[in-house]
This record gives C-alpha cells, structure tokens and sequence, in this order.
C-alpha cells in the first residue's frame, strides 16, 4: 500500500511541474492571443496594439482613439498612468500588480498547460473586468470568449462564438466571424437588455524583420534590463533587453524530471523504513 502511496505521490509531482510555462509562453503577444514575434496589429474596427521586441505590450488605441501607453523600466516593471506595475510569472499564471496595493489590484492571466490563455481578470477600485476562453481540444483559437464587467450600478456579459475564416502561417487569425450575445444589467432600474449581433472582423499583422531581430539579440548577450530607443513604429520606444539565457529543458522535461526524482526519493524512503523496521 505505501509503494501505492509513494507512486501517487510522484506522479502529482510530476503534474505539478508539468504545469509551469516560463516567461516567454506567458509574454504579452499570449496575452492577446498571437503567435510569433508580432510588432503591430489593426484591427477593422479601428483599434490597434503595438509590442517591443521580447513582447510587451508598448500601446493600445482602442476604436475610440483613446491611447494607453506603457513606458517600461525594464522586462518586468512598468508605468502605466503614473502608476507603477511589477510583473510576475507563478505556474501558468502571469501577474501585473499595481504597486502598495497588497496585490488586490491589477490584471491576472491564466494559461493552461499548452500555453493558450484560459481566463483574464482585471481588478480596479470598484470594477471588475473579466474574460473566459473556450478552445476546442489542441486548438489555438478560441471558438467562444465570455467577457464580464461589473460596476457599481450594473453589470455586461458579453458571449462571442467565433468562426474563423482565414489566419496566416504562424496560426494567427486574419478574419473571423463573431456573434455576440449581451446582456446589460442596471441595478438601480432593475432592467435587463439583451443584444444580438453577427458580423465580421479583420486585422493586419505586421511582424518584426529578422534584421530587427538579429540587431536587438546581438546586443541581448551582453546587456541587462537596459533601454534601447527605437523609431521602428513611428514612435519612441524604450525595449527593454534581457540577458540571453542558455535553451533550457521544455516544460514536459521539467515534469519528467521532477516526477523521477521523486520516485527515487519514494524508493530510497522505503527502503530505509523498511530495512529501520527489520533492525528493529
């Protein structure tokens, strides 16, 4: 029965390293659900985001032209609104905590183990925004999205059903078709609206050049959490570069070593109760 115990006790283990993405599968294009080293996007209804080389979000243009830009200490620090963020990386989940706020404030995506975002949840004083995707077995696409706010006087979910109608090469979507159901809630009218739309979107992916690529690595061997300015986007940027770390093992390496060690640890543990129990 203990050896029973001791192989579950390793194959928890083994799970639980199993499920732990590094930084770069957590970056802000995971965020926003994109693959490759992606520098802008426009989108048909006349927002955009552009990203820095290792993937942080840089600026977002909602279709409302209202800007929000990020101004980036280094990798995992950043200004937003005069507010400082620190970011942090725990399993499959990707912190952004808004500083002296004990971590109750701030945005927390969650992945799961093939690296695909799973929920996003945005806190602020007195609001809720929130987010759930749903992907079809090893799919990278979502085919539905619930999104959620909630504030003093009401409440929105909104349901999307997707189908894609093209993507390119890396697997990113260039048009879909979306319908969405809404429903708005007022509290203080105890009234309920309930929307339907179907409609098409679009988006054009400009991606970084390899040169680009090559002249921020050459500098990456050598530089920590420095600044490098750039006019690639039409705009200063300040990257942030962090030291090019030797390929480590993948995550189901990891797991394949951290269940092995656990057995030999179970298998040496037995043995030495066993063999204390014989001298007794």
């Amino acid at each position: 029965m203990k050896k029973v115990y001791f192989l579950l006790f390793c194959v928890v283990c083994g799970i639980s390293e199993v499920l732990s993405l590094d930084r770069e599968e957590m970056s802000g294009w995971k965020t926003k659900n994109l693959n490759g080293k992606v520098k802008s996007v426009v989108y048909s209804d006349g927002s955009f985001l552009t990203f820095d080389i290792v993937g942080n979000v840089v600026q977002f243009v909602n279709s409302e032209k209202y800007v929000t830009v990020y101004d980036y200490i280094n990798a995992c620090r950043y200004i937003l609104q005069e507010e400082f963020y620190d970011i942090e990386f725990d399993g499959c989940v990707r912190r952004e905590v808004k500083e002296n706020t004990n971590g109750c404030l701030g945005i927390v995506y969650t992945f799961d183990e093939l690296g695909r975002i799973r929920k996003y949840v945005q806190t602020d004083y007195g609001d809720l925004e929130e987010a759930e995707y749903w992907y079809e077995e090893t799919e990278q696409l979502p085919w539905k999205i619930v999104k959620s706010e909630f504030w003093e006087r009401g409440m929105a979910v909104q349901v999307s059903e997707i189908r894609y109608l093209e993507t390119d090469s890396l697997g990113n979507w260039l048009r879909r078709e979306v319908k969405n159901t809404t429903k708005e809630v007022d509290y203080e009218a105890a009234d309920s609206v309930f929307t339907k739309r179907k409609h098409v979107e679009s988006c054009k992916i400009v991606y970084f050049t390899k040169e680009e690529l090559a002249r921020v690595n050459k500098y990456s061997k050598v530089v920590a959490s420095s600044l490098i300015e750039t006019q690639s986007i039409g705009l200063r940027e300040s990257i942030p570069i962090i030291i090019k770390q030797r390929k480590g093992f993948s995550v189901w390496q990891y797991g394949l070593i951290g269940g092995g060690i656990c057995l030999v640890v179970g298998i040496v543990f037995y043995f030495w109760k066993k063999n204390k129990k014989n001298q007794v």
